[in-house]
Formats: structure tokens, sequence, C-alpha cells
């Protein structure tokens, strides 16, 4: 047995204990190396380190520094994406696109009426296209030409090329709406990684916060506390050192202003990661939402565009956007169109020149010139076929806007037609020229229109005659004035007018005659029942309209409207008292009919089993003398309807009952139409007409037509009538008629 080499004990009790030692020493050298590892030294160590100033300026950088460098590169990416609009330029790629071709031919054997004329043949062709000459300005031309073996029709071609202003800013702001769509995502994405790389600099700050909950640092603030709380206790027994008042104060003197500067920089943390945090779920939402609402990320990306000027990114928006020069068209025609103007001056006029109307923002500019055209009234030249050309003029400048609120003051002028002055002789009276000041003034639910114009006119003199104009002649003004107003809440919608014309006033108004004349209507709409009921009232005085024709109302110039329209479910049932009017051609002279007609309809769907069904029946009793010369004078006639639809075809079987005090008009009328495929479709029908007058008779017709889609060709279509009609000797004639009409679509 061994014995201790220090003590001589046995069994090495002191070599024992030595190691216990050594091994309780190094376990507190390790616990104090981990201790020092795992927590922060004492905040007032930091005072000196310059802590505060370090917090100070990490927050200081995130609030207005950069992101980060790797989320700076990701930015530079996406700032390349910018709102633009294409520039105008020349087109490069398809000049014409978009054409339509539309041919079709039409064959009567006898026309009733104002054409007592037979076997008249006319053909139309229409054809309209796209030319991209200049980059985004897609011009609209068509053409339209009509050939005809009559001797009432003139045989022409118009063309017209068109420029549609709204169209073409709508074409550019839907372009520039793509380009801000994407130049918006990428603002979404640029913010999203603004929002993400502040948050994530915010988190990693949040450690320096910890510090300041060091338990050394606190146990020791605790201890310097009551150290001061009981200064008689330590101010004799220790003087200096560690424990000192002096010590003490310095300590809790640090600590208290690091905690009141750490707090308030962490209230400012706490703000900013709310902000960033709730910015980040708004941006995700707006990524989410639909792409075509531009305006509602308009609007949030303007909430956080002081974010995007601190990444010097564009904030240009959609509503920033304006309207280059070929925008500001509202309207550019060149060829023939209905030139507007005013309601006074130059209205309603078919003219070959040229039509503008541009908008220069807060005003707009109106110029109409060219020669007048008045080919659709064919039958007033009788025989001649003389086309009455003469060159006419309005030109216009406003302030406001055409479509609200306005005032325009406009000259007009030109040579007038022969029919101005009464003349059908082809000479054209003296020309004049005029001056107009309209306006127009919108508020809420009420629109109104007023106009005071003044012409020259030919006054006569010993050698002749010289246009005279003096602002005290009554004879040659004219004014107007209109309203139109709409109370929703209310269902009414009213709107009247008043008119007067001097004998000697010479405006461009299609279809005036030259006389004192004075003008006036109102007509108003008012619904009932929730729209259950509509009942629509209306009179007018002196409306006429053609000069050209023999007036024939009843010696009377007041036209009545008055009709009422119910609908609930499947019925529609309507009562109506209205004005109507018939030309009717005797010996090379063309008269005017107007009358009143008494209008009755009901109407029910429903099914019979499965199949869809319509019952009509029709009342309509016509207020005029059954001398006129009009067949349908003075009679009464009921009409019943019944339509069936089946999934291939539809049938439908009409009667009707015609009748006054010189003779009883029976027809009965049945069809199918049939749908033989997608691309056929057929119909076919008869006609029985039963007229008892001075005699009986009773003929039978038929008639059929079809549709054909011819892939990648166009669609053909074939009608044929051949059916007998009454005439104004009161007997049955025979008239065949025919369309032919073939449509096509094309790149």
């Amino acid at each position: 047995m061994r014995h201790c080499i220090w003590c001589g004990y046995m069994n090495n009790y002191c070599l024992y204990i030595l190691k216990a030692g050594i091994t309780l020493l190094l376990l507190s050298v390790m616990q104090s190396v981990a201790t020092a590892q795992t927590t922060p030294a004492c905040i007032c160590k930091y005072v000196d380190t310059g802590m505060i100033t370090h917090v100070e300026s990490e927050v200081k950088n995130i609030l207005k520094g950069p992101p980060s460098d790797s989320a700076l590169d990701q930015i530079r990416k996406l700032k390349k994406i910018k709102i633009e609009a294409s520039p105008v330029g020349i087109a490069k790629g398809r000049l014409l696109d978009n054409h339509m071709l539309n041919y079709r031919a039409t064959y009567i054997s006898r026309i009733e009426g104002v054409y007592d004329y037979s076997d008249i043949i006319q053909q139309n062709i229409n054809y309209t296209t796209k030319v991209h000459a200049v980059k985004d300005l897609p011009f609209n031309v068509s053409v339209f030409g009509r050939y005809t073996n009559s001797a009432y029709f003139r045989n022409y071609v118009d063309f017209n090329i068109g420029l549609n202003g709204k169209e073409v800013a709508g074409l550019a702001k839907d372009k520039y709406q793509q380009n801000a769509q994407k130049a918006y995502q990428a603002e979404q994405q640029m913010l999203q990684l603004y929002v993400d790389d502040k948050l994530a600099k915010l988190n990693s700050l949040s450690d320096e916060f910890k510090k300041r909950d060091n338990p050394e640092c606190l146990n020791k603030y605790i201890h310097y506390k009551e150290i001061l709380a009981n200064k008689q206790v330590y101010i004799d027994k220790i003087k200096d050192g560690e424990d000192s008042i002096s010590a003490a104060v310095e300590y809790v003197s640090k600590f208290d202003s690091i905690q009141h500067s750490m707090d308030v920089l962490q209230r400012l943390t706490d703000s900013l990661k709310n902000e960033y945090n709730n910015a980040a779920v708004e941006i995700r939402k707006l990524q989410k939402a639909d792409i075509n609402d531009l305006k509602g990320q308009e609007e949030l990306l303007r909430k956080y565009a002081p974010y995007l000027k601190k990444m010097h990114v564009d904030t240009s928006f959609v509503d920033e956007y304006r309207n280059k020069f070929w925008e500001g068209f509202q309207k550019l025609s060149l060829g023939r169109s209905i030139a507007t103007s005013t309601q006074l001056s130059f209205q309603n006029v078919s003219i070959n020149g040229v039509n503008m109307e541009y908008d220069l923002g807060d005003a707009f500019l109106s110029v109409q010139a060219g020669w007048t055209d008045f080919g659709l009234r064919d039958f007033v030249f009788n025989t001649s076929k003389k086309k009455v050309n003469n060159f006419v003029y309005s030109t216009g400048i406003g302030i406001g806007l055409r479509t609200k609120n306005y005032a325009m003051i406009s000259v007009f002028g030109g040579k007038h037609n022969p029919v101005y002055s009464g003349s059908q002789s082809g000479s054209a009276a003296p020309g004049s020229i005029g001056m107009s000041l309209s306006g127009q003034l919108s508020y809420r639910h009420l629109t109104l229109n007023g106009e005071v114009a003044q012409s020259t006119y030919a006054k006569p003199v010993a050698n002749g005659t010289k246009n005279s104009f003096s602002i005290n002649d009554k004879s040659n003004k004219a004014f107007s004035c209109s309203f139109y107003s709409i109370l929703p809440k209310r269902g009414l919608n009213v709107n009247g007018y008043y008119k007067y014309y001097g004998a000697n006033f010479y405006g461009f108004n299609a279809y005036r005659l030259s006389a004192n004349n004075s003008q006036w209507g109102v007509q108003a709409s008012k619904s009932f029942f929730h729209n259950l009921l509509t009942i629509n009232a209306g009179i007018k005085k002196n409306d006429y309209q053609n000069p050209y024709v023999e007036q024939v109302y009843n010696g009377k110039n007041t036209v009545t409207t008055l009709m009422a329209t119910f609908r609930k479910n499947r019925w529609i049932v309507s009562a109506g008292y209205m004005p109507s009017f018939q030309y009717v051609s005797i010996h090379d002279t063309v008269y005017e009919n107007r009358y009143q007609v008494l209008n009755c309809m009901a109407s029910y769907s429903y099914k019979v089993g499965d199949v869809p069904a319509t019952s009509t029946l029709i009342f309509n009793r016509f207020m005029n003398n059954s001398a006129s010369g009009y067949f349908y004078g003075n009679s009464s006639n009921i009409v019943m309807t019944q339509h069936f639809q089946f999934d291939r075809y539809s049938s439908g079987l009409t009667a009707s009952v015609i009748k006054n005090n010189i003779y009883s008009y029976v027809v009965f009328d049945g069809h199918i139409q049939y749908m033989i495929s997608r691309k056929v479709t057929v119909k076919g029908g008869f006609k029985i007409n039963s007229l008892s007058a001075a005699e009986y008779e009773s003929k039978t017709g038929g008639y059929g037509s079809t549709a054909l889609t011819i892939p990648r060709v166009g669609v053909l279509s074939l009608q044929v009538d051949c059916n007998y009609y009454p005439d104004i000797n009161y007997k049955l004639y025979n008239n065949t008629m025919g369309v032919l009409s073939f449509t096509t679509y094309f790149k």
C-alpha cells in the first residue's frame, strides 16, 4: 500500500482532493467563458463605444437610406419598364385590314304609290376597310355605289374617309394603360422588395434592444439605486470606489439616459415595423387584384409614392396622360357625310367635302364645307335626274365641352338649292352668309340649349337684288331653345323645343319652307309601378320637314303622340295614338299624306310542353280620309299571330283583316323556318289574299328564303316573294320581289 508523498497517509487522499479541485476550477472557467459568450456586456460599457449612435444610425438608414445591395440589383432591373405612349409615325406592316364587302341586288316587278313603275332593278355595293398609313391612326374608308335602271333613281358612287378621334384616343389610351399595367406591376414588385428589405433590417436591429435587458446590468442598476436611496449609510462607510455615491450617481444617470434613448428608438422601430407590415399586406392584396383595375392600383401606388421616390422610381400615373395631336379630332371626315353644326344654321345636310370637329382642351373647333347632295330624295327630281350641287360651309369656335357646357360662335354661308326659293328650274338662288351664337348648359338632370342666328338675304333693288344685312331687321333672324331633363328617381324624362324662322332667314338646314315659321314640341315619358307601366306623350306644331311635296294632313298642323306600355312577367300590352305618313305619286306630283294611327297590341309568351310559344293580337285604326288616294285610308286592321320555336325549326301563322267603308281585305300567312345546319337555314311560306270591294278576288302566293354561310368565303342569302297586293283601285295586282345579298369579311 502506497502513502501520499505530501501527508504520508495511505490511499492517496490528497491526490483525490487535488484532482477534484482542478476539475471544479476548470468547470468554473468554462462557465465563465460560456457566460461571457452568451450574456451581453453591461449596458453602460456601450456609452463610450457609441451604442446609441450606432442604433440611431441604423434606424436612420432604415428610415431614409436605400435598400440593401441585393434588393437594389433587382430594383434596377424593374426600373427599365416605363409608362409611355407610342408616338405617331409611319406604320410598318399591313396597310389595309378589317375589310367588309357587301353586294345587294333587288328586283321589284311593280311599285305602287310613289313610283308607279315596273321591273325596277337596284344594285348596291358597300365596301369598308381600315387604312393604317400612319401608325396607330386607323382611318375608316367606305365606298358605296348604286346602279339602277329606274328613271327616278340616280346612279352614283359615294366615298368617305373618316378618322374617329374617340377611337384613336381609345386605342392610344388602351396601349398606354397596357404599358401602365406593366409599369404598375413592376412598381408593386419594387415596393415588395423595398418593404421586405426594410423589415429584414428592422428584425436584425431588434437584437440591439435585447442588450439592455442584461440581468447583470439590471442588478447593478438596482444595487446603485439602493445606494442612492440610503446615501447616509454609504457616504460614511464608502468614501470612493465601486460602491461610492459618485459611482452610483454616474451609473444610474447613464443607465436612465440610455434607457430613455433606447425606448424612443424602439418606439420608432415598432412604428416602422407596423407601417411596413401593413404596406406588405396591401401590396400582396394588390398583386392578387383585378389587373384591369388601374384606378385601384393607382390609388394605392400614390399612397406609397414616397417609397418609390426613395428608390428614384418614376411615379407617372394614367391620369397624367395627355392627348396627342391626332387624338384631338372628335370627327374628321372626307367625302360624303351628314354635317352637324347648329340647329339653325347647318344641320341634317348631306355634303361631299370635309366635316371636322377638333377638341382643343378648353375649347373646340368645328368646320364643315362641301357640295350639297340630296341623292337619297331621288324622286323629287322626277325623270331629269338633275343633281343639285351647291357649295356651302360653316365654321365655328367654342369654349367648354360640346357634350356638356359650351358657348360657340359660328359663321355659315353658301348658295341655296332651288327648292329653297320654290324654283324647280335648276338655277340657284343668290348666296348668303350668316352668323350664329349658340350654347348649352347642363346642371345635374337638366340640359338647356339656345341659339340665335341672322343671315343676309337678297333684297330687291331697282336694277335687281343685293344682299342685305341689318341688325334691326327681324325678317332675317332665327332663334331656338330646347331643354332635356332626366329624373331617374321619379322615372321621368321630359324634353321640348321652340324654333322661329324669319321669312328672309337663309340657313342650310334641309327641307325648310321660306316663310315666317314657328315650330314647337314637348314630349315626356313617365314610368309607374316600378317600371311596369310606361306612358309616353308628345305634341308638335308646324313640324314641316319637306317642302318638296304637297302636304295633306286634314287641314291640321298639330301632331300628337300618346303611347302606354305595360310589361309584367310574360305579358306585353301597349296602346298608342301616333302620327304616320305616306308618299303617293299621282301624275308626276308627289303627295305626302299625314294621318294619325291608333295602335293596340297584346303579346303573351309561354310554353307548350317544352316548346316556347308566343301569341300576339294587334289592332290598328287609320284616322284619315278614305278618299285621299291611300289604300289604307280610314281603315281598321286586326292581326293575330302565333309563333312556335322548336330546336331546329320555327313556325308561325298570321291572320289579318283590314276593313273600311269601301273594301274588306283578309290575309292568311303561314311559314316554317328550318336550320339544316349551323351554316344553312331555309324558310318557306304561303299567303292567301282575299279582297272584297267592287268584286271579290282571292289569290295565293308564296315566298321563301335561304341563308348559306360558306367557310372562309362569306354569307350568301336569297329572298323571293311572289305575292299579290292591293292597289289604290282596290284590286289585287301581282308583284314579284327578289333580293340577292352576299357579305364577306377578310383581313
